[in-house]
C-alpha cells in the first residue's frame, strides 16, 4: 500500500508540474510585420535637370530624372524629402524653381505643365499645352506676375503661379517660332526664328504687350538642341554657314558675328562639332569647339565681339552660381583616374579659385561626369560655401563639398536589366577562398547548436553580419542586378545593402548607343564551391574586339578572368552540364552563327562533342513577325561548330508579336503527374522548350470576321514547340488588345490582356496535360516517383521519358519522349476578369515545387499582388462542386476574382513603373524570395500555402526546452523508481 502511495504522489508532482509550466504567464505582444521580412529601396533615377531655392537657408535640391521622376532631395544626406512620378515615358524639358514653387513642363504623348509647391510635393496645378518635341516648351518665372512658358511653338502664355489660371496671351506673328524666353526686369524678352533670321520682341510682363521688336542677324538658326542662348540681355547662337558666334543685344539692333577659327582651331569634324554650352554667365560664353575641347569667351559690351580668355581640354561639366557678395562662379569638374576635380572660378575678372579633389568619385568606378549643379549657400561665418550636385556615366547622383563625396546615391538600381540570384556557401571561405571542414565531430557540432540556443542574440548578430555565408533557412542570397547604365550591383537580401558593384564602360560608350551590358549568367552556382557569374558587353566602336565578357565572384565582385572577343555575340545558351569545379559550360552564337564554347577547355570541348547535335535555339524577329530555330551543327571548312536553320513560323499577316515567354529552367516540379479528387491521374505535359508567344491583331479572328458581324481587334497566343516548331496550341480572344503578360509554369500559361467589348482586363489560363490514359495505379506512379527522386537527388538537369523527369541511365532511352514526336496536349482553359490592371507577371518558386504557387501580379498602380493558382485554376467546375472537386479543393468557377487586400504582399509601398518581378526558392519548401524591380525595388519573403515547415516567432522556445529537460528528468527519476521497486520485489 505503502508503495502504490508514493508511486501516486510522484505521479500527481509531475502533473502539476507540467502544468504549472504551461499555465505559467507569458509575455507576447503584437508588432507590425511590415519590414520584417521585406525591404524596400527607393530610387529617383539618373537626373537631368536640377535647381536650387536661392534663399540662405535652403537645404533642399529639386531635380528631375530621366526615369519620369520629380523630387526634392536633402542636401544633408541625400535622402528625399519628396517624390513625384510621372506618367511613364514622359520626360522633363524644362525645371525652373521659384519661390516656393516649382514648375515644371514634361513632354510625353503631349506637353504638360506642372506646378508643385516645393515644400511637400503637393500638385498645384496642371495644364495640357499643344506643344510637341519638335516645338519644346521653354518657361520663365516672373515673381508677382506668373510663369510664362512657350506654347505649341507660337504663342507665350503667362500663368498665374497659384491656380494656372492665364494672365495674358502673345501671338507671334505668321512665319515667326519662337525659340526662347529671357526676363529682364519688367520684360520677358522673346526670341526667334522669322524667315531664316533671328527676331526678338519686348513683353511687358504685366500686360503681354508688346513694346519693342527687331529683325536682326541674317542667316540660319539650327531648329535642334539649343540653338539660342540667352544669358544676362544678351542672345547668341552659332551660324554654321559661316562658323561664327553671332551675338545679339535685346532690346538694340546691335549684333556682332566672330569667326570660331580666330580664337580656337578646329578639328576634322569642323564646324559640325561647335555648340554653345547652356551654362549661363554673365558676359561670359562657353563655346564646345569639340567632344574633348571647350572654350570661354567674353563677350565686349560695346562692340560684342568675343575672345578667348580660357580653354578646358577633356570631357568636362560647367555649372554656374553666384556668391553673397554677388559676385558670379564658374564650376568645372573632370573626372580621372585618381579621383574628380572640380575647379572654381570667378568672373569679373577672371580669377582662378582654389580646386578641390575628390577621390570618392573615379572614372574607373563611376566614368565621366555627365551633368554638373552647383549650389552657393552662406556658412555660419558669412562666409560664401559651395556644394556642388554631380550626375556620373554610372547614373550616380553625387554630393561634392569640402573635399570629400558627403553622400551617394546608385541611382543605376532604377534601370534594372536583370537580376539573378548567387547562393553563399555554408560558412564562411578560408584564406585559400575554399570550403571550411565540416565539425569533427557530432558532440562539436552539438556544442555550437547549444552555445546559440542558450545566447541566440549573439549567434543571430554574427549570422547577420556575415553575408558571405548562408543563413540557417537560406532566406540570405545575394541579388545581382544588371543594369543600362553599364554597372553591376550585389544586394544582400536580408539588409538591401549593396555589398559592391562593378562599373564598366569604354570610350565609345555614348548616351544614344544602346545599353552596353547585354546578359549576365550564372557558370556555378552552388553551396560546395564559390559561385561564379560571367556579364557578356559590347562595344560598337570596336571593329576587332566588339565583345567583351567578365567573369567574377558574385560574393565579393573580385574579377577573376577579363576577356576580348573578336566577334559579336547573337545568342548566349547555358548549357546543363558541367565540367570541373562544377562549371556549366556557356554556348556563344555570333554574327555568323558559329559557336563557341566559354570555358574553352579540352573538357569543355570533349563535353560539347558529345551533345552539340542535341542543341537548339530560336530567334524571334518582332518586325518582321518571324520565328526561326536553329541547331548546332559540325562545322564545314575548318570551323568547328555551326548553326544551321531547321524551322521558321510567320505570324499571320496583320498580327504583331507582343509579348514571349518560355518556362523558366528553374522552374522546380515536384510530380509530372496530378492526381484527381476521384483518384485519377492527369499527366502533366511538361516540355520545357515550350514557347509562348502572344500577337496583337487590329482585325478579327477569322471564325469572327463574317459579314453582319461587328469588327474588332484580338488578341493570339500561340504555344510553339522551341525544338521543332510545332504549333503546339493557338486560341484568339476576339474583341481585345494588348499589352499582354504572359507566363510560363510547369504545364499551364497565364496570359492578360485588354478587353475592348468589357473594358476590363482579363486573364486566360491553360493547363496542357498528356494525351494517353492511366497506365499504372496511383501508388505505383507515388512510388516511382519517390525513387526516382531519390535515385537523382538534388540535381536540377533532367530528361522527360514516359511523362516523368528523370536524371539517371536506369532508363532506356528509347523511352524519352521527344519533341520530335509531335503529338499534341490535351488543354484546360479557363478566362477570368482580373480586378487590377496589369504591367508584369511573375510565379512563385520553391525548392521542391511542393508548396502551392502564387500568380505574381505588378499592377498599375504600382503594387505587387498574389493571386493563388486556386483562384486560377481552369479545372474549377462550373456546377456546384461534386464531393471529388471538394477533395480536390476545386472551387465553384467565378468569372471575377477577388481583389483580397491582404494579398498585396507590398501593402502601403509603391514600386515606381514596375516592370520585373523575379522569384526564387528559400532552403525552406514554404518560402519563396520575391523581388519586384522598376525605378524602386521591393524584396518580400513569400509563403504561398503559409509557413507549415517553421515554427512562428512567437513560439515559445523556452516553455519548450524545460518541458523536454523535465520529462527527461521524469523519466530518468521514473525508470530509476521502477528498477528500485522490482528489485524489492525480488527479495520479497
Amino acid at each position: 500500500v505503502s508503495t502504490q502511495s508514493t508511486g501516486a504522489s510522484q505521479s500527481t508532482m509531475l502533473v502539476v508540474t507540467l502544468l504549472a509550466l504551461f499555465m505559467a504567464p507569458s509575455v507576447a505582444m503584437f508588432q507590425d510585420q511590415a519590414g520584417s521580412v521585406d525591404w524596400y529601396r527607393s530610387n529617383i533615377g539618373r537626373v537631368t535637370h536640377a535647381g536650387f531655392q536661392k534663399h540662405r537657408n535652403s537645404k533642399l535640391g529639386f531635380v528631375a530624372t530621366e526615369s519620369s521622376m520629380v523630387a526634392a532631395i536633402r542636401l544633408s544626406d541625400g535622402s528625399v524629402e519628396w517624390r513625384q512620378p510621372l506618367p511613364e515615358g514622359e520626360r522633363v524639358t524644362e525645371l525652373v524653381v521659384g519661390g516656393r514653387s516649382l514648375f515644371t513642363v514634361s513632354v510625353g504623348s503631349d506637353t504638360r505643365l506642372r506646378m508643385w509647391n516645393n515644400v511637400d510635393g503637393a500638385l498645384a496645378w496642371e495644364h495640357a499645352a499643344d506643344g510637341t518635341g519638335a516645338n519644346p516648351v521653354s518657361a520663365v518665372i516672373s515673381e508677382g506676375n506668373g510663369v510664362a512658358a512657350i506654347i505649341g511653338g507660337e504663342r507665350v502664355e503667362m500663368r498665374s503661379i497659384s491656380t494656372g489660371r492665364v494672365i495674358w496671351t502673345w501671338s507671334a506673328e505668321e512665319g515667326t517660332s519662337p525659340l526662347g524666353l529671357h526676363i529682364s526686369e519688367d520684360k520677358i524678352y522673346v526670341v526667334g526664328e522669322s524667315l531664316g533670321s533671328l527676331a526678338s520682341v519686348a513683353l511687358d510682363a504685366s500686360t503681354g504687350a508688346a513694346k519693342q521688336s527687331s529683325t536682326v542677324a541674317k542667316g540660319t538658326v539650327s531648329p535642334g538642341g539649343s540653338p539660342v542662348h540667352m544669358f544676362h540681355g544678351l542672345v547668341a547662337y552659332v551660324d554654321r554657314s559661316s562658323c561664327s558666334v553671332v551675338v545679339h543685344q535685346l532690346g538694340s539692333d546691335s549684333v556682332e558675328s566672330t569667326k570660331v577659327e580666330s580664337f580656337q582651331t578646329l578639328d576634322s569634324s569642323g564646324c559640325e562639332g561647335v555648340n554653345i554650352n547652356p551654362t549661363r554667365l554673365p558676359g561670359h560664353l562657353l563655346i564646345e569647339t569639340s567632344a574633348a575641347s571647350t572654350v570661354m569667351v567674353q563677350v565686349d559690351k560695346s562692340s560684342l565681339a568675343v575672345h578667348k580668355i580660357h580653354g578646358f581640354a577633356g570631357k568636362i561639366a560647367f555649372s554656374s552660381g553666384t556668391a553673397n557678395d554677388g559676385q558670379h562662379l564658374l564650376a568645372a569638374m573632370d573626372v580621372q583616374k585618381e579621383g574628380a576635380s572640380l575647379s572654381l572660378f570667378g568672373l569679373g575678372p577672371l580669377e582662378s579659385l582654389p580646386t578641390t579633389v575628390c577621390t570618392q568619385v573615379s572614372l574607373k568606378e563611376n566614368g565621366a561626369v555627365q551633368n554638373l549643379f552647383l549650389n552657393t549657400y552662406t556658412k555660419t561665418n558669412g562666409m560664401t560655401g559651395t556644394r556642388a550636385l554631380v550626375v556620373t556615366r554610372d547614373d550616380s547622383l553625387t554630393l561634392i563639398q569640402n573635399n570629400e563625396a558627403t553622400w551617394q546615391r546608385p541611382e543605376a538600381l532604377a534601370k534594372i536589366r536583370q537580376v539573378e540570384f548567387a547562393v553563399p556557401p555554408v560558412a564562411a571561405l578560408d584564406d585559400q577562398g575554399n570550403m571550411p571542414l565540416v565539425p569533427e565531430s557530432l558532440l562539436q557540432e552539438l556544442v555550437g547548436r547549444v552555445s546559440a540556443l542558450l545566447n541566440p542574440s549573439k549567434a543571430e548578430s554574427v549570422d547577420d553580419d556575415n553575408h558571405l555565408t548562408s543563413d540557417k533557412f537560406g532566406f540570405r542570397r545575394i541579388a545581382i542586378a544588371m543594369t543600362d547604365a553599364g554597372k553591376v550591383l550585389a544586394l544582400n537580401t536580408q539588409t538591401s545593402e549593396i555589398l559592391w558593384s562593378r562599373f564598366y564602360d569604354t570610350e565609345s560608350h555614348s548616351e544614344s548607343s544602346t545599353p552596353l551590358l547585354k546578359k549576365m549568367v550564372m557558370l556555378r552556382n552552388s553551396r560546395e564551391v564559390p559561385p561564379e557569374c560571367i556579364v557578356i558587353g559590347h562595344d560598337p566602336a570596336s571593329s576587332h574586339f566588339p565583345t567583351f565578357l567578365s567573369s567574377f565572384n558574385p560574393l565579393t565582385g573580385d574579377e577573376g578572368h577579363f576577356q576580348a572577343l573578336p566577334y559579336a555575340v547573337r545568342h548566349a545558351i547555358l548549357l546543363p552540364d558541367k565540367i570541373s569545379e562544377q562549371r556549366r559550360l556557356l554556348i556563344m552564337i555570333d554574327e555568323e552563327y558559329k559557336a563557341h564554347v566559354f570555358p574553352d577547355t579540352e573538357e569543355a570541348q570533349a563535353v560539347l562533342a558529345a551533345r552539340f547535335s542535341g542543341i537548339f535555339f530560336h530567334e524571334i524577329d518582332k518586325t518582321s513577325g518571324v520565328l526561326s530555330g536553329y541547331q548546332v551543327v559540325a562545322g564545314k571548312n575548318g570551323d568547328s561548330y555551326t548553326c544551321e536553320q531547321t524551322w521558321q513560323v510567320v505570324i499571320p499577316a496583320g498580327e504583331k508579336i507582343d509579348t514571349v515567354q518560355q518556362r523558366s529552367t528553374e522552374d522546380h516540379i515536384f510530380s509530372p503527374f496530378h492526381v484527381t479528387g476521384d483518384h485519377n491521374v492527369l499527366f502533366k505535359y511538361l516540355n520545357p522548350n515550350l514557347l509562348a508567344v502572344s500577337t496583337v491583331s487590329e482585325a478579327a479572328p477569322f471564325f469572327k470576321s463574317r459579314a453582319g458581324q461587328e469588327a474588332g481587334g484580338a488578341v493570339h497566343l500561340y504555344a510553339i514547340d522551341a525544338v521543332t516548331g510545332h504549333l503546339v496550341y493557338h486560341v484568339a480572344h476576339p474583341h481585345s488588345s494588348g499589352p499582354t503578360h504572359l507566363v510560363a509554369s510547369e504545364n499551364w500559361l497565364a496570359h492578360s490582356y485588354w478587353s475592348t467589348k468589357h473594358l476590363r482586363t482579363e486573364l486566360s489560363v491553360v493547363e496542357l496535360w498528356e494525351d494517353h490514359g492511366m497506365e499504372e495505379s496511383t501508388a505505383t506512379l507515388i512510388t516511382k516517383n519517390v525513387k526516382s527522386m531519390i535515385v537523382r537527388g538534388n540535381s536540377k538537369v533532367s530528361q522527360r521519358t514516359g511523362g516523368h523527369y528523370v536524371t539517371d541511365s536506369l532508363y532506356p532511352r528509347s523511352e524519352a519522349v521527344s519533341s520530335f514526336d509531335k503529338h499534341s496536349p490535351q488543354k484546360e482553359e479557363q478566362s477570368f476578369v482580373l480586378p487590377v490592371n496589369v504591367k508584369s507577371f511573375g510565379v512563385t518558386s520553391t525548392k521542391l515545387g511542393i508548396t502551392s504557387k502564387h500568380l505574381l501580379v505588378g499592377t498599375t498602380a504600382d503594387q505587387l499582388l498574389a493571386i493563388p493558382w486556386q483562384h486560377i485554376n481552369p479545372r474549377r467546375p462550373t456546377e456546384t462542386p461534386t464531393e471529388s472537386d471538394m477533395a480536390e479543393g476545386l472551387m465553384k468557377y467565378d468569372a471575377k476574382l477577388p481583389f483580397v487586400t491582404t494579398s498585396i504582399l507590398s501593402y502601403n509601398q509603391t514600386i515606381a513603373n514596375i516592370r520585373g518581378i523575379v522569384a526564387v526558392p528559400a532552403d525552406l519548401e514554404s518560402t519563396s524570395l520575391v523581388m519586384a524591380y522598376g525605378v524602386d525595388i521591393f524584396f518580400i519573403r513569400s509563403t504561398p500555402s503559409k509557413g507549415f515547415d517553421v515554427l512562428n516567432d512567437d513560439f515559445n522556445f523556452i516553455g519548450l526546452a524545460l518541458t523536454v529537460v523535465v520529462l527527461s528528468v521524469a523519466s530518468v527519476v521514473l525508470c530509476w523508481t521502477v528498477k528500485r521497486k522490482d528489485l524489492e520485489f525480488a527479495w520479497k
